[in-house]
């Protein structure tokens, strides 16, 4: 270390030692602010994680109600092609019994 020093050109300084009282007090505000620090980055994880919990069930949410809606879109559409098929088969059918009622009013015009 000394010879990276020298060949850098830094001059070497002396440390002084810290008396008691100084080297409590630099260590209890140490550890104070590294108590600090780690609630606050325990409290940004935790909104971090929560904030992302909250957007996928959110997204899931989405997800389903879109998925529900497009089977009742379909169950829908289904429902009124039968519907109109119905119709046309009732339609043919009413052709067919007027056509019917048509015949035998000429034949009971006939007959009386």
């Amino acid at each position: 270390m000394t010879l990276k020093m020298k060949f850098l050109g830094y001059k070497t300084e002396k440390i002084r030692p810290l008396n008691d009282a100084r080297a409590i007090e630099s260590g209890a505000n140490f550890l104070s602010e590294a108590f600090i620090f780690s609630v606050a980055a325990s409290v940004i994880v935790a909104e971090s994680w929560r904030s992302h919990t909250t957007a996928k069930n959110r997204r899931n949410h989405v997800d389903d109600a879109l998925e529900n809606l497009e089977n009742k879109t379909q169950t829908l559409t289904e429902l009124l092609e039968e519907t109109r098929h119905l119709y046309k088969a009732n339609e043919e059918r009413l052709r067919q019994i007027e056509e019917d009622n048509i015949q035998l009013r000429k034949l009971l015009d006939e007959v009386l």
